[in-house]
């Protein structure tokens, strides 16, 4: 190999497969978690986005992306929390809470992905649930996470 070989391998960016950043959406991009609010403000039942026994690594929730809801022009809250799996209960520990208003008058045209800042953290084992409240009640909207693995 020539000095020159050496000195084009040393320039092309080394990548680790096994130990890089791997980014996920949860539930399956196909499939969104629909979640229906309670009454005024209130939060719904909390829905798995993530199972715990489908959480082998460490994860962190970097954004999350909403979409399809049944209003227009109404504010709209979607909770993250780390519960256990088994209950359809409103949220007990909110980590963290998003905030967006539906800004369309067709709201079958409304996406938007909101980063989670800081990112939110889940250990291995740990599954992810989420629920969402409105200013009008009973309102729905369909989520997903984007997580992200091999940080740390």
């Amino acid at each position: 190999m020539s000095w020159w070989d050496d000195i084009k391998k040393a320039l092309v960016p080394k990548t680790n497969v096994a130990g890089g950043i791997l980014t996920t959406t949860v539930p399956n991009l196909a499939a969104p978690k629909q979640l229906t609010g309670g009454a005024g403000y209130t939060y719904g039942n909390l829905a798995e986005l993530l199972a715990d026994g489908g959480n082998l690594t460490d994860a962190w929730v970097e954004s999350i992306h909403v979409c399809l809801p049944d209003t227009a022009n109404k504010d709209m809250m979607v909770a993250l929390s780390l519960e256990a799996a088994g209950g359809a209960a409103t949220p007990a520990k909110i980590e963290r809470q998003v905030s967006f208003h539906v800004n369309t008058t067709v709201a079958a045209d409304f996406h938007e992905t909101i980063p989670i800042s800081p990112a939110l953290y889940l250990p291995a084992g740990t599954g992810l649930r989420a629920a969402c409240a409105d200013d009008a009640g009973a309102k729905k909207v369909s989520v997903w996470a984007n997580i992200s693995r091999g940080k740390g």
